[in-house]
C-alpha cells in the first residue's frame, strides 16, 4: 500500500503555466512568451509574446519572416518543482501570421496598473519536431 502512494506522488501533471519557449537565436526572449498552442497535425504553433521596451520581439518576428531564417524553438513543460516532463524541439520555422495588439493600462491585481502592453500573436509552421526523451538540463 505504501508503494502505491509513492507512485502517485512521483506522477506529475503538466500545468498550463509551467512551460518555457526558448528561441535558439534569441534566448533572452524566453520570459516574454505567454501562451503556446500546438497543432501537430497541421505542424502549427500559435504563440503570444509580450513585447519588450526595445521592441526586440518585433525584430525577432521580422527575422522569422525571412524564409532563410535558422530559428528553432524549444518547448519545455515542467512540474511545479522544475522537473522536466516533456521537451520538444521545432526546427525550420516559418512565420505565416502576425498580429500585434497594443492596449493601454491593463488593470492588474489589487488595482495596480500594469502599464501599456503590446502583445504579438504569431502563427508559425515547422518542418521538423523532435521529442527529446532524456533532456540534459
Amino acid at each position: 500500500m505504501e508503494q502505491d502512494s509513492k507512485k502517485k506522488e512521483d506522477f506529475r501533471w503538466p500545468l498550463d503555466d509551467h512551460f518555457r519557449i526558448i528561441p535558439k537565436l534569441k534566448t533572452d526572449l524566453t520570459p516574454f512568451f505567454e501562451r503556446v498552442s500546438m497543432n501537430v497535425n497541421q505542424r502549427l504553433l500559435e504563440i503570444d509574446v509580450r513585447e519588450r521596451k526595445d521592441f526586440a520581439v518585433l525584430n525577432w518576428i521580422m527575422d522569422l519572416a525571412d524564409d532563410e531564417n535558422e530559428e528553432a524553438l524549444t518547448f519545455i513543460s515542467h512540474d511545479g518543482d522544475g522537473k522536466i516532463l516533456c521537451m520538444l524541439v521545432f526546427e525550420n520555422i516559418s512565420l505565416i501570421h502576425h498580429e500585434c495588439t497594443f492596449q493601454k493600462g491593463v488593470g492588474g491585481a489589487f488595482g495596480i496598473d500594469t502599464g501599456d502592453t503590446a502583445v504579438h500573436e504569431i502563427h508559425v509552421t515547422y518542418k521538423k519536431m523532435e521529442r527529446v526523451r532524456e533532456p540534459k538540463v
